[in-house]
């Protein structure tokens, strides 16, 4: 089966998503991100064809974050009431910090990964129907955060 996607990464986009179908897709959304101006660095991805919850929302979220200057990002991934987060190198920055419409939204100090990590592990995603990407390596979501 093929999968599509939405991702939100912008404010009153939720009426009129990003449109994923493609890996050229996917690279768009990277790019656009890596060059904001700094409010929207982060997109929450959800796969058109998964159920929602009897509330109505996604069942499931991957969230990207994308450090452009850096050439660094984040992943979360959540189903249910679980949360996940990719493992990666920590950052020399006191604090590593997204930004999801405007609002901060800080990550664990050793989640920074490559971009190409996150191209391969969101084309997964999207291939997958929504699963937990198998790479990179994976750590639950602190409880602090």
């Amino acid at each position: 089966m093929t999968y599509t996607a939405r991702a939100i990464h912008k404010r009153g986009q939720s009426n009129d998503p990003a449109q994923i179908t493609s890996p050229q897709d996917i690279d768009a959304l990277i790019l656009e991100l890596s060059t904001d101006d700094g409010d929207n660095t982060i997109a929450g991805i959800y796969i058109n064809e998964r159920p929602t919850t009897p509330q109505g929302l996604p069942d499931h979220e991957l969230r990207i974050a994308i450090d452009g200057e850096r050439k660094v990002g984040a992943i979360r991934y959540m189903s249910g009431n679980n949360a996940w987060y990719a493992v990666g190198q920590s950052s020399d920055l006191d604090e590593v910090l997204y930004f999801y419409m405007g609002h901060d939204e800080q990550y664990p100090q050793d989640s920074e990964i490559t971009i190409d990590e996150i191209r391969t592990a969101t084309n997964e995603f999207l291939t997958s129907g929504g699963n937990r990407p198998t790479s990179p390596s994976w750590s639950e979501w602190p409880s602090n955060m």
